[in-house]
C-alpha cells in the first residue's frame, strides 16, 4: 500500500471513530421506561476499540514509512505558520480620521509582505510536490 494511499485509510479511521465515539455518547444512556436503542453503546465500544488500535497501527507505519521526508514535511509546516503570521502582519501606515489621524512607519510595508508571503508559498508548493511525489510511489 503506498503512503497515500494509508494516508486516506487514517483519514477514513479517524472520522469512523469519531463518528462511533458520537453514538456511544448519544446511546450510552437511555430512559429507563423506554425500551432499549436499537444501537448497542457496548458493541459501538469495541467496534471503537478496534478501529484505534487500526489507526495506530496506521500511524506507526506512517511515522516509520516518512522518515526519509521528514524535514520536509516540518519545513512545509513551518513555513504555513510563516505564512499566517504574516498575513495577521498589520501594513497600515495611517489610522483614524482628521485630526484624530496617527501616522506609523512600518518595516514591512503591504508590498514587501505580498513578497514575502509569495516566495514562501512558492517554496510551500515546492515541498508540497516532492511530498506528494513520495507518497505516490513509496510503499508500506
Amino acid at each position: 500500500m503506498t503512503v497515500a494511499k494509508m494516508l486516506k485509510t487514517q483519514k477514513r479511521l479517524t472520522h469512523k471513530i469519531a463518528n462511533l465515539q458520537r453514538e456511544i455518547k448519544s446511546y450510552n444512556r437511555y430512559r429507563t421506561a423506554r425500551p432499549v436503542p436499537k444501537v448497542n453503546a457496548a458493541e459501538q465500544y469495541k467496534l471503537l476499540l478496534d478501529a484505534v488500535r487500526e489507526l495506530i497501527e496506521v500511524k506507526v507505519a506512517l511515522f516509520k514509512a516518512g522518515e526519509p521526508i521528514r524535514l520536509d514535511l516540518m519545513t512545509m509546516a513551518e513555513k504555513k505558520g510563516l505564512i499566517a503570521f504574516l498575513a495577521e502582519l498589520d501594513t497600515t501606515e495611517t489610522t483614524g480620521y482628521g485630526e484624530d489621524t496617527v501616522e506609523f512607519t512600518v518595516v514591512f510595508d503591504a508590498v514587501i509582505k505580498k513578497d514575502m508571503i509569495e516566495k514562501l508559498q512558492k517554496e510551500v508548493y515546492e515541498l508540497q510536490d516532492r511530498i506528494d511525489v513520495f507518497n505516490a510511489s513509496t510503499t508500506v
